[in-house]
């Protein structure tokens, strides 16, 4: 398998990966009784993680370039199943952090090593990539839709797609690309974005905005609010995920 089939195939599991939990949300808050003032609180895990994890993958990369952290992919899509096994508000927000933290590493690690087939091919490879994400969230949450209609809990069908998916990204991790670590000088710990960067910034703010409020809420909505039948709630998140 070539380095731009392998790069294609993990950011397809990290798309299922990544509805597959959210899909099953809805199901979370009614097992742990939650009210959406606890399930937002305990969301916020998410982006802490990412935060917390940003700054480690990208010193790792700069150094040892992306192949080491794809390549720890399994690890990553295996932390899907944490959530399932929250008992309360702060667990919950404990698992959300470390599928927020383990998004997060193997997100910029994907996008890297797709840098870097990019750069090898000489030719734009992107917009394909992120194609792949987003039928991968098609699948998580057309997967969870089936899964959930016929009654079968969050616990298990976690535990399937955290199995599966590291045993897919275990079998692909050969074909990754090794790409040259960055060898120049070492830029300032700390400097102020350009404004071309803060521009950039401020778009991928209001997407990442648009983006997870759909993702979280959609199917708490049609749960809650619309009285939908649990093989129908990951139905919103999947549409969202074709249209992308």
């Amino acid at each position: 398998m070539g380095p731009r089939t392998t790069v294609t195939v993990v950011f397809f599991l990290n798309g299922a990966s990544f509805s597959s939990w959210y899909s099953r949300l809805p199901a979370i808050q009614e097992r742990l009784d939650l009210g959406p003032g606890a399930v937002g609180l305990a969301l916020f895990g998410a982006p802490l993680g990412l935060l917390i994890a940003q700054p480690a993958v990208g010193a790792i990369i700069a150094r040892r370039g992306s192949r080491p952290l794809v390549a720890a992919a399994p690890f990553y899509l295996a932390a899907v199943i944490l959530p399932a096994l929250a008992v309360n508000t702060l667990t919950l927000f404990a698992a959300v952090t470390a599928v927020g933290a383990a998004n997060g590493a193997l997100d910029i690690a994907m996008n890297a090593q797709g840098l870097a087939v990019e750069r090898t091919a000489g030719r734009r490879l992107f917009s394909s990539l992120h194609a792949a994400f987003s039928f991968g969230a098609l699948a998580g949450a057309g997967i969870a839709a089936v899964v959930a209609g016929v009654g079968i809990g969050a616990l298990p069908h976690l535990a399937g797609t955290a199995v599966i998916g590291a045993a897919a990204a275990l079998a692909v991790i050969p074909g990754l690309q090794p790409d040259r670590p960055h060898r120049g000088p070492a830029g300032p710990r700390l400097a102020r974005p350009s404004r071309r960067l803060a521009i950039y910034g401020a778009i991928a703010f209001c997407v990442l905005l648009a983006v997870g409020a759909v993702f979280v809420w959609s199917g708490i909505y049609l749960a809650s609010e619309q009285r939908a039948d649990p093989g129908l709630v990951p139905l919103g998140l999947a549409a969202f995920s074709l249209t992308m």
